[in-house]
């Protein structure tokens, strides 16, 4: 898990997150990922976007924002359950 009062583990994430975002963007446009983002996605696994959604979302609870998950190249998810209504 992400330490939140660590600023570089929360930057870190928040550009992964970002990076994933692009990508599907990207290719559900049917565009090339831009080289940015790719570098930064270069080594991803499902493993680890698991534990950044889970990161993420707790981030988003503590501070009373929706969020979604990136599942895969066209399917947004909202992460309600992970989210809880405050």
């Amino acid at each position: 898990m992400i330490d939140f009062s660590n600023p570089a583990e929360v930057e870190a994430l928040m550009v992964r997150v970002q990076a994933r975002r692009i990508a599907q963007a990207y290719t559900g446009a049917g565009k090339v990922i831009p080289p940015g983002a790719a570098k930064i996605l270069r080594h991803d696994t499902e493993r680890a976007m698991e534990a950044d959604t889970n990161a993420y979302a707790a981030w988003c609870a503590s501070r009373g924002v929706e969020c979604i998950e990136v599942f895969g190249v066209t399917d947004f998810k909202p992460v309600t359950a992970l989210c809880p209504t405050r």
